[in-house]
């Protein structure tokens, strides 16, 4: 083939795996995203000049561990820093989003630094929704069910109402989110702008 070449995937099934972003779908290498276990499919159509070509393979989710960092937002006001959590599929084919912060509302006072374990895609703060944050990508732990495993039991572990939240520094909700990952094993490096990591 020869001339400008271009690419348009099709993956799916969306609700086990889904392209990062409506713009992968027309690069050479799209980030996919897993969602929950199982079998999908990701088919792509390479076009140059007057020639076409299809080509496809079938990517699996198993269990996961996935950091996303979203904006802060205080009085309708973006800070400039983010906000971390964690999004787990366990060994049961469960998925959870597993995130921290302020046990109060920061006026006057934060109050402490708790954490939360939800069901679904979205955490404790509606914030927190893997739909709309961004994935931090990662290296894979060695044994992934592990990895995720581990972070549950860190956050249910966790000591509640214990450690002073400090709002722009550690100890708050990166803090949390960087100690389940050394602690869990899980490898992941700072997102951009988040204080306290």
């Amino acid at each position: 083939m020869s001339g400008i070449v271009r690419y348009y995937w099709s993956v799916g099934t969306t609700n086990i795996v889904a392209l990062k972003s409506s713009s992968q779908q027309t690069v050479q290498e799209p980030m996919l995203h897993g969602v929950s276990p199982g079998g999908g499919y990701a088919n792509v159509q390479v076009q140059a000049g007057s020639c076409t070509s299809t080509g496809g393979g079938n990517p699996q989710v198993g269990c996961l561990s996935h950091l996303y960092y979203r904006p802060v937002f205080i009085l309708g006001e973006n800070t400039g820093e983010n906000h971390t959590f964690w999004y787990i599929i366990d060994q049961n084919n469960s998925n959870w989003v597993i995130d921290a912060g302020p046990s109060g509302n920061c006026l006057p006072s934060c109050g402490y630094l708790n954490a939360w374990e939800t069901v679904g895609t979205v955490g404790h703060y509606p914030e927190d929704d893997i739909a709309y944050a961004t994935l931090w990508p990662t290296a894979p732990p060695t044994n992934i069910c592990n990895g995720a495993f581990n972070l549950e039991i860190f956050e249910e572990d966790w000591a509640d109402n214990t450690i002073k939240y400090a709002l722009n520094a550690a100890p708050n909700s990166n803090s949390f989110t960087h100690q389940a990952a050394v602690g869990s094993a899980v490898p992941a490096t700072a997102p951009p702008n988040t204080p306290g990591w």
